[in-house]
């Protein structure tokens, strides 16, 4: 297509010429347009302008847009012909030569001319390099990269999706993952570069983005991602594997909803949504995931005390303090409950929960008094607060004084320190188990923990309940997404509040 900004022609004064011979593409500065308002002119006029402009039209090689500025000077009517104005053209040329229908046409409307009225040139829309805050209006804007291609089969729905072709995604996404493999033979490495012999977690770009959504996933483009101990074992061990190369971390996520399978309730396209992947399937830190329906729900609201950080840490600690607080549903509101670890995590979170039903919650936290620890844990609503090593602590306890035991440590010391504290009837919930250095605990470990939960009923013992991560349903039957909606209703109403340390947010 022509150039039309290489073509435009300015009407100007003698005296304002300003022609540039060495630049040929130099665009004038400071120029205002001028509105021109002609009077009504007789037809025989009118009819011999537009035949001179159509046959300047026929002649003319290439099309070309014109504009024109011209400024009304206060001159008697014999030198009005005199001071007839010249045409210079855009690129700096002057052009005196011109097709003598034009000129005339030029020379008709500068007599006439009764008012003026200036105009400013409007300024150019900036463009985003995209690095600008969404707030700003450009970024938002997504353009497609390529023409819409319909389907070849449009009474088939296939779940295939082109992120590139839509221009939301570029042909591959960013993932922070593993990027180099376990050497082969480590015994040959010295003992001092064994522990540097990997740069483990990578940001890389060589993965392409989701291709096909199911009936039953959900395509969310990743905002946050919270991660804990369990993340880090769960890297530990996958990068000290063969096939540890290219693992993505990360099982807690924040994010908007791109696509939704035909059979996804309850979650539309556009969505604040948020989620708990499971252990054995992680990979959160990726620019676009795919999400089974049973492990996402809507997001709760977000308000400047409830940000994205929240909402990755509701997810990643709410779900677990919400499954260990079931297991306590029997509890009459006077009952006595002793949460460890209760200034952050899942023990913060359930002692929330626990205040708000009226139950009296006796928390440990590690540090002295006055510590931060502390604070927070009476902020959450505990009775009484208990400082110091868990062993320590735990024998400074009377004897049967609790209805209930939340460990958020784990270990099997763990398991018989409390028993003593504990009464006939009560009932004591982990949520690490016997194996708190395991990212995944062995079938034998299971085994133990369902025959100490079996022991109260032949044997007059406290309960026993292990709330593992790795299992997608509850003992009640509650799956991930029904206690992503209990623990979002809960934050909504203000009962659960997750702390972030702000020096471990990661941007």
């Amino acid at each position: 297509p022509p150039n039309w900004s290489k073509d435009v022609r300015w009407l100007v004064p003698p005296d304002s010429i300003t022609v540039s011979s060495h630049s040929s593409n130099t665009f004038l500065q400071g120029i205002e347009l001028i509105q021109v308002e002609h009077e009504p002119a007789s037809r025989n006029t009118r009819t011999s302008i537009k035949r001179r402009t159509t046959i300047g039209r026929n002649h003319s090689i290439s099309h070309r847009m014109s504009a024109v500025w011209e400024e009304e000077e206060d001159l008697p009517e014999g030198d009005q012909d005199s001071q007839r104005p010249r045409t210079v053209s855009a690129a700096g040329n002057a052009n005196p030569r011109r097709p003598k229908g034009r000129d005339r046409m030029s020379h008709s409307s500068s007599t006439t001319t009764t008012h003026s009225r200036t105009v400013s040139l409007p300024t150019p829309l900036s463009v985003s390099a995209g690095s600008m805050d969404a707030s700003t209006g450009y970024t938002t804007l997504t353009l497609p990269r390529a023409s819409y291609v319909p389907s070849k089969k449009p009474g088939r729905v296939t779940g295939n999706v082109d992120l590139t072709r839509s221009g939301i995604a570029q042909t591959t996404m960013s993932t922070v993952s593993i990027a180099r493999r376990k050497p082969h033979n480590k015994t040959k490495t010295p003992h001092r570069l064994r522990e540097d012999v990997f740069t483990h977690l990578t940001f890389t770009s060589h993965m392409p983005p989701p291709s096909k959504v199911h009936s039953q996933q959900v395509l969310v483009k990743v905002w946050a991602v919270g991660l804990d101990r369990l993340d880090a074992l769960l890297f530990a061990d996958r990068a000290e594997r063969n096939d540890g190369f290219g693992y993505i971390p990360g099982r807690s996520f924040v994010g908007r909803a791109l696509e939704c399978g035909w059979d996804v309730n309850g979650i539309s396209k556009g969505d604040w949504v948020y989620g708990l992947l499971q252990v054995k399937k992680a990979g959160a830190l990726a620019e676009f995931i795919l999400v089974d329906r049973r492990h996402i729900h809507r997001a709760p609201r977000q308000s400047p005390t409830f940000t994205q950080e929240h909402l990755t840490l509701l997810s990643l600690s709410g779900v677990a303090a919400h499954r260990a607080v079931r297991t306590l549903s029997h509890l009459p509101p006077a009952s006595r409950v002793f949460v460890l670890n209760a200034h952050a995590g899942p023990g913060l979170l359930a002692t929330q929960l626990l205040a708000a039903r009226g139950i009296a919650v006796t928390a440990h936290v590690p540090g002295g008094w006055g510590s931060g620890c502390e604070r927070r844990a009476r902020l959450a609503g505990a009775a009484e607060v208990r400082c110091g090593e868990i062993g320590e602590v735990v024998e400074g306890l009377e004897t049967e004084k609790f209805d209930a035991v939340v460990d958020t440590v784990g270990g099997k010391n763990v398991w018989d320190m409390c028993r003593r504290v504990l009464c006939l009837s009560g009932q004591f919930t982990t949520l690490h188990g016997d194996t708190p250095h395991l990212p995944l605990p062995p079938p034998k470990a299971h085994f133990k923990s369902n025959m100490r939960s079996l022991r109260r009923a032949f044997l007059k013992q406290a309960g026993y309940q292990w709330v593992t991560p790795a299992a997608d349903v509850d003992a009640s039957g509650e799956d991930i997404r029904d206690s992503l909606a209990a623990v979002g209703g809960l934050a909504e109403e203000g009962v659960l509040r997750p702390f972030v340390w702000e020096g471990q947010i990661l941007p």
